[in-house]
């Protein structure tokens, strides 16, 4: 595995990760929780890196990272909590809120893997990320 690869893996993914886990602090747990659950956040819910699985990808001239957050509604279900958020549909607790506002034409949806786009593409923490990794390692970056 060349130093490209390992920096990429190590402190981009991080970096990546670290933004993805600012937006859904900033738009999912800043809407009050439903009184049915508790959020697991870091213990395996949508905070934990475990849930955040990534492929880095090389190109002829480019790298790229693929990562998504794969949060499961429990170790026995299929449900991928991070689309219900995201979509504001598939709540089945139905004394919910958000059951009760997505079956009434008004789902609530927390969207934040855009605003992880969004952020990144404008604060280049990433780009950073890999210069600074590659420097620290003897390559000479511009």
């Amino acid at each position: 595995m060349g130093e490209l690869q390992k920096t990429m893996e190590s402190q981009v993914v991080k970096e990546v990760r670290d933004t993805m886990r600012e937006s859904i602090v900033a738009h999912v747990y800043s809407f009050p929780p439903s009184s049915r659950y508790t959020r697991r956040k870091e213990q395996g819910g949508l905070l934990d890196y475990k849930n955040m699985p990534y492929k880095v990808s090389r190109g002829s001239n480019s790298v790229a990272i693929n990562l998504k957050n794969d949060t499961r509604a429990s170790t026995m279900s299929f449900k991928n909590v991070a689309n219900i958020v995201e979509t504001g549909k598939g709540y089945t607790w139905t004394t919910s809120e958000y059951y009760r506002k997505e079956h009434m034409g008004d789902p609530v949806a927390r969207k934040f893997t855009m605003p992880t786009a969004i952020k990144l593409q404008t604060s280049k923490r990433h780009v950073d990320a890999l210069k600074k990794g590659l420097r620290n390692k003897g390559i000479t970056v511009t």
